[in-house]
């Protein structure tokens, strides 16, 4: 990836991130038996969203084309177990590319429907924000939204986030998030 190699894994409070390697998202796109065998993990059947779903060989594509992709563009979001159940496959996310010049990137992310509303949203957005400000070439993360899509216009702003006036659709707003705010907010 880049100039640098995100972890591969990253934990948070109740959440494993895991960044996806080529053969993770063949396995998400062929064979969910064998991806579940790779994340250790359960894989609800409304897993993937449709959104996702579209992507997901274009994806593949991309990362068997060019290897700094890998590891980077999907992240599976696990939240761990316990004693009473293992490790569930609760969402995803991703970087839309590598940094520009400037050092932006975009994320995206998707909580599956039954796990909203428990904060799982805002803590792997910011566990994925903060292994993107871990490479020095990444200064702003970027985040495009439904402007109707209220949880996730609060999730973004609750991490500092800021909606850019004048950028978007009449559907989409943008928001940005500098390396500054990420350190004034998150840590």
């Amino acid at each position: 990836m880049v100039n640098g190699n995100p972890a591969r894994e990253l934990r948070t409070a109740r959440l494993r991130l895991v960044a996806a390697s080529a053969e993770m998202v063949a396995a998400a796109v062929d064979d969910r038996s064998r991806l579940a065998t790779i994340l250790k993990a359960t894989i609800p059947k409304s897993w993937p969203g449709n959104d996702l779903a579209e992507v997901l060989p274009q994806f593949y594509k991309r990362m068997t084309q060019d290897a700094a992709f890998e590891h980077w563009v999907v992240w599976f979001w696990i939240l761990r177990g316990d004693s009473r159940r293992g490790d569930i496959l609760i969402g995803d996310g991703g970087f839309m590319g590598l940094p520009d010049g400037d050092g932006r990137v975009e994320i995206g992310y998707s909580i599956l429907p039954e796990f909203r509303r428990r904060g799982y949203g805002r803590e792997g957005v910011a566990g994925m924000v903060g292994a993107a400000f871990a490479l020095p070439e990444v200064a702003t993360v970027m985040a495009d939204t439904e402007k109707d899509n209220e949880a996730s216009i609060r999730l973004l702003e609750g991490l500092g986030f800021c909606r850019i006036l004048g950028a978007g659709s009449t559907s989409h707003s943008w928001f940005a998030l500098t390396r500054g705010e990420f350190e004034r907010h998150i840590q």
